[in-house]
C-alpha cells in the first residue's frame, strides 16, 4: 500500500489536503479534514514545512502520520474480517470516513422500528423491493397489509402508553398485542 499526500488547489490561500491511496491495483482519492496553506506545504517530502508561519508543523505532520496508520489498519482490518477479499475503493472510503471523520453511513443509522417500517412500505410503493423468488414487485394486496400492520402497531403504541421498538419486542408484547 502506498499512501501520497497532495494539495487540492496548490495556488489558493488555504486548501485541502488529500491522501492518494494506492493498493492492489486500485486507487483511491481520499479528501482529508485538515487544511494548510500552499506556502508551509513542502510537496517533496508531503508534508508541512518548518518555517516561522507555520509553528504548528510537528503536530500537524505527526497528524499525517497517524492516518497513514490509521489508513492501513482499516485495510487490514477489512482484509481479517473479509477472508483477504480486497476492499472496493467505495467501500474503503466508506470504511475510511467511518473511521477518520466519524461519518455514520445511512444505511448505518439506527433505525426505530417505526422508521424502518415505513421505510419498508415507502421501498415497497416505489417498487425498490421485488420478489426474491419471482423478481416481480409486491402486490398491493401485500402494501395494504404493511399499512394495517403499522396502523395497528401505531394504535396499540397510543392505547397501551408502551413505546414499542425493535428492542421492546418480546413475548410479552406478543401476548398484549395478540
Amino acid at each position: 500500500m502506498d499512501i501520497s499526500y497532495y494539495l487540492k488547489r496548490p495556488k489558493a490561500s488555504e486548501t485541502s489536503i488529500f491522501a492518494r491511496v494506492s493498493y492492489d491495483g486500485y486507487q483511491l482519492k481520499y479528501y482529508l479534514t485538515e487544511k494548510i496553506n500552499p506556502k508551509n506545504w513542502n510537496s517533496k517530502t508531503q508534508r508541512a514545512k518548518q518555517t516561522e508561519n507555520c509553528k504548528n508543523h510537528p503536530e500537524f505532520n505527526q497528524r499525517l502520520k497517524d492516518i497513514s496508520g490509521d489508513i492501513q489498519s482499516v485495510y487490514w482490518k477489512y482484509l481479517k474480517d473479509h477472508d483477504n477479499e480486497i476492499p472496493q475503493p467505495d467501500t474503503f472510503k466508506t470504511l475510511l470516513d467511518k473511521e477518520l471523520k466519524k461519518i455514520v453511513p445511512e444505511k448505518e443509522k439506527i433505525k426505530t422500528l417505526f422508521g424502518f417500517f415505513r421505510d419498508l412500505i415507502t421501498q415497497t410503493e416505489k417498487g425498490g423491493r421485488v420478489q426474491p423468488t419471482t423478481g416481480k414487485p409486491y402486490s398491493k394486496a401485500t402494501l395494504q397489509i404493511y399499512n394495517n400492520t403499522l396502523n395497528r402497531l401505531t394504535a396499540f403504541q397510543a392505547t397501551r402508553k408502551r413505546v414499542i421498538d425493535f428492542n421492546t419486542i418480546d413475548i410479552d408484547f406478543y401476548t398484549d398485542f395478540t
